[in-house]
């Protein structure tokens, strides 16, 4: 097997990603995103709204379908949202036998970004809708907190509101020290879309985000700007679908740079899903 499709079953989204083996490793064809938002209004009970349940579930049936059509072998993983719910069933159940659904743990989920980023070097920073991991080559760290969890618990604020909130949330995670070892890399929809912002991108190229770099100085000035813009948000070409998030995912990365102390972060487009064909074709 040489070509496959993933699907990944995010908190915030699902996407499809068609890939090869090659000699160097995973070659992603194409990939696309259909933001769902699964595990909105979740953070309360780790229950599945219905409405979100029911638009991650045709997302996930429309990818399966078109593998199908085209005779690729399709593989699905999830994520937190589903991964903490009490009622996964209730989702799987949508889904039939379309796909097979791997649900993966969070220091499975960080160790498939880690692989398909970095190849094995440095630390990885993973933030999603429902948690965050850091990943090194000895450990994987990983915390139900993501974008679309913070947005459930602080809708709307500036900069500072949101990180007073999220910082004593985090905190209670961080049980002991985590070293973060060089280089650094980010991945994600909110690290992705953060460099493309800093590179001044109207239209999203992920080759490009090797040459962006996110310091604590220019995030604070991008969130500060991004908040200033408020409604305006929604008519960026790169955050009409990350409008209402961006901030409190963008928050979520100051918090882990500040933790970690942090002088940059590398985006990568290349993440999980990567990772995950990798493992599915090996």
């Amino acid at each position: 097997m040489s070509r496959i499709a993933v699907i990944d079953i995010g908190s915030n989204s699902v996407r499809y990603m068609e890939a090869e083996r090659t000699e160097m490793g995973v070659l992603s064809l194409s990939k696309e995103l259909n933001t769902t938002r699964l595990a909105e209004g979740q953070d309360a009970q780790r229950t599945l709204m219905p409405e979100p349940m029911r638009r991650t579930a045709d997302a996930v049936l429309a990818y399966a379908v078109r593998a199908k059509a085209d005779h690729i072998p399709v593989y699905a993983y999830a994520t937190s949202a589903l991964r903490e719910a009490s009622n996964r069933d209730a989702f799987l159940s949508l889904l039939g036998d379309a796909v097979p659904v791997t649900v993966l743990s969070g220091a499975e989920e960080g160790r498939m970004a880690y692989s398909g980023a970095t190849g094995g070097n440095g630390t990885l920073i993973d933030i999603g809708g429902g948690s965050f991991q850091i990943v090194t080559s000895s450990t994987a760290f990983s915390a139900p907190i993501g974008c679309v969890r913070l947005k459930d618990r602080i809708p709307e604020g500036s900069p500072e509101e949101l990180y007073a909130v999220l910082r004593p949330w985090a905190d209670t995670f961080f049980t002991e020290a985590i070293s973060a070892q060089a280089p650094i890399t980010g991945v994600g929809g909110t690290i992705t879309t953060l460099g493309a912002l800093l590179l001044g991108q109207t239209k999203f190229d992920g080759a490009a985000l090797k040459n962006a770099a996110i310091t604590p100085e220019n995030l604070k000035e991008l969130l500060a700007d991004l908040y200033a813009m408020g409604e305006r948000r929604k008519a960026h070409p790169l955050l009409n679908k990350r409008h209402n998030v961006i901030l409190q995912g963008g928050t979520i990365l100051r918090y882990l740079m500040e933790r970690l102390r942090l002088a940059s972060v590398t985006p990568c487009d290349r993440d999980g899903m990567e990772g995950f064909a990798l493992y599915e074709i090996r």
